[in-house]
């Protein structure tokens, strides 16, 4: 004979229950225009103003900064765009 014990239920756990009424509220998509919009901006900005300037024989750990920032920027934009076509996790 098997002893089982349930321990959710020993423990009072309850099974967590989707709203009835109020959707969740998730982020907000006007807001992740702006800040796409103003990322992308400044983005564009930074990359044309330090091109023409003179990279050459910058530090490659430096270069590396620079391609680490670039990602960085790109990925945000890619949470943003999934923020405002509803995608985001």
């Amino acid at each position: 004979m098997k002893n089982i014990i349930d321990v959710r239920e020993v423990l009072g756990v309850q099974e967590k229950r989707p709203p009835l009424f109020f959707d969740p509220v998730g982020p907000d998509k006007y807001e992740a225009m702006d800040r796409k919009r103003i990322t992308s901006q400044i983005f564009e900005e930074w990359y044309r103003k330090i091109n023409y300037t003179n990279t050459r024989g910058l530090p490659a750990d430096l270069v590396q900064l620079y391609e680490d920032a670039t990602i960085a920027l790109c990925k945000i934009l890619t949470a943003e765009e999934k923020i405002i076509t509803g995608r985001a996790e």
